[in-house]
């Protein structure tokens, strides 16, 4: 009896140590990098909405279970602490193994390191040492040494812990997704495995764009010699320039974009109102649009003979969105309820204009605010959606300049949308906006893209394009399941992972 009254107390004295061990290496480990630990929780499924509370109070927890473990005559109290928060870290590995996507552990230290699976095996060896300890604990000084006190009560209290934190964490989880969702706190949901590097090619400048595709290839245009396109295979083998012959080439051209829409391409200036047109096959560009009184800040070609203009009024002063039908002697419809005025009508409406062709919708994403407009090929106005960050309201100063009669921004605001892309029925948005609980060591190495599922005005989850040694993200391209990025003087291609983008809450 004496033998088996000293295993079980040797077993409970090693449990109890390993256990302080356990504690105090992750709260330490927790200590020393607690921004990315917060930043961690902040991107879980589960926990996200509770960061703040959670980061401290597990912490805490760790710390007083470990101190309490150290003592014989707080040690049962610490056992029961030690196995609920086992359970409850056990069952929140099981709940992102069967029913979320993978995202970053925030244990810290070596632990870190383990898979989930490995993770899972290791909670569950504790939660039974725990579990054993707790039964072979002695009772009251008036018992037996080797008599245990009530083991039925305590498979009774243990079950009952096991139950509470599995409804704890299963509520957890449904109000979490569901604020992220509605309530918009703006927390990120980040994953893993969205878009996996797959190639990059060196260029030989970094003053390239996407101009865009012919279903094959890739275009690309370049704004210091903005007559010169770059012709590049998908997989980025090999390459080849152009250079467009205009048929008019004397006009006071101050800033030519070019954009390659299937076998045809388009040249257009803005501050020139002429718009001219031709065939990649021989980059020989004819006008289609004479000379008149529509000028333009920005253009895009929707379909082989319609473009989408956006045209800033000086009379009432706003800017509105048109198209041109390129076979209707140049027919002009204006739309001025697609863009809503807040400060000025001019550069708190900046921003940018895209095309979903499979949908045949047209997206205006706003530069200053969280805000994105949907329509449908006729400009018809379909939905207004936000996205996740809290900007809705453009963030600028702007004044009137007397001696050129022209309004300037007087304090340039932070653009929060700065590029975008859309493909299927995704928009995805280069967000500059931090989130909560977001490591700075990550907006130092990479760009986030934010993706919305536009025709819901839905945000699905984020993902990280990571950046060169001085060079950020500066363009974006989905094509063929693939996203290309401009990252200095480098092209890259993402291979994207599909089965993601029906992720929903």
């Amino acid at each position: 009896m004496k033998i088996q009254c000293s295993i079980r107390s040797a077993f409970i004295e090693i449990v109890c140590y390993l256990y302080v061990i356990l504690f105090v290496y992750a709260a330490v480990s927790k200590i020393i990098d607690f921004q990315n630990f917060q930043a961690q929780i902040g991107q879980s499924p589960l926990l996200s909405i509770y960061a703040g509370i959670i980061s401290y109070g597990v912490l805490l927890f760790e710390i007083i279970l470990a101190v309490l473990l150290c003592f014989q005559r707080f040690r049962l109290g610490g056992l029961y602490g030690a196995f609920t928060l086992m359970i409850l870290f056990t069952v929140y590995i099981f709940i992102i193994l069967n029913y979320s996507s993978d995202i970053p552990c925030s244990c810290g230290g070596i632990l870190e390191k383990m898979g989930w699976k490995e993770h899972f095996i290791f909670n569950c060896c504790f939660v039974l040492l725990a579990l054993l300890a707790i039964l072979f604990y002695p009772g009251s000084r008036s018992d037996s040494v080797a008599k245990l006190s009530n083991p039925g009560k305590k498979l009774v209290v243990m079950l009952s812990i096991s139950v509470l934190s599995i409804a704890a964490l299963t509520v957890m989880y449904g109000s979490s997704e569901r604020r992220m969702h509605q309530d918009n706190p703006f927390i990120r949901k980040y994953v893993t495995g969205y878009a996996e590097r797959s190639g990059e090619m060196k260029l030989h400048t970094a003053s390239l764009y996407f101009a865009g595709t012919d279903n094959t290839k890739l275009y690309l245009g370049d704004s210091r010699a903005p007559l010169y396109i770059f012709e590049v295979d998908t997989m980025l083998k090999s390459r080849k320039h152009h250079v467009i012959q205009l048929e008019n080439d004397k006009l006071p051209f101050t800033r030519i974009q070019v954009q390659v829409k299937g076998k045809n391409f388009y040249v257009y200036d803005g501050t020139v109102p002429v718009i001219f047109k031709g065939s990649i096959s021989d980059w020989k560009a004819k006008i289609v649009m004479q000379p008149n009184d529509i000028y333009f800040t920005n253009a895009l070609a929707t379909s082989e003979n319609e473009i989408i203009f956006k045209q800033y009024q000086s009379g009432n002063q706003r800017t509105v969105i048109g198209s041109i039908d390129l076979n209707e002697r140049n027919a002009v419809r204006y739309r001025d309820d697609i863009l809503q005025k807040q400060i000025d009508g001019l550069f708190d409406v900046d921003g940018t204009m895209l095309y979903n062709k499979s949908s045949e919708s047209f997206i205006y994403l706003y530069y200053y605010r969280n805000q994105f407009t949907v329509t449908n090929h006729k400009l018809r106005l379909s939905h207004r959606w936000n996205t996740i960050d809290t900007n809705r309201i453009a963030g600028i100063k702007t004044s009137y300049d007397r001696i050129s009669g022209k309004r300037q921004l007087s304090s340039p605001g932070h653009v929060i949308n700065k590029i975008a892309a859309t493909y299927d029925n995704l928009l995805l948005v280069n967000s500059t906006a931090r989130g909560r609980f977001e490591a700075d060591r990550m907006w130092e190495i990479a760009s986030i893209i934010d993706v919305y599922d536009f025709a819901e005005g839905e945000y699905l989850f984020s993902f990280y394009i990571y950046n060169g040694q001085e060079a950020k993200l500066r363009d974006m391209m989905p094509f063929n399941s693939n996203l290309f990025v401009l990252v200095g003087h480098e092209l890259q291609r993402y291979k994207i992972n599909t089965t993601f983008n029906n992720i929903r809450k």
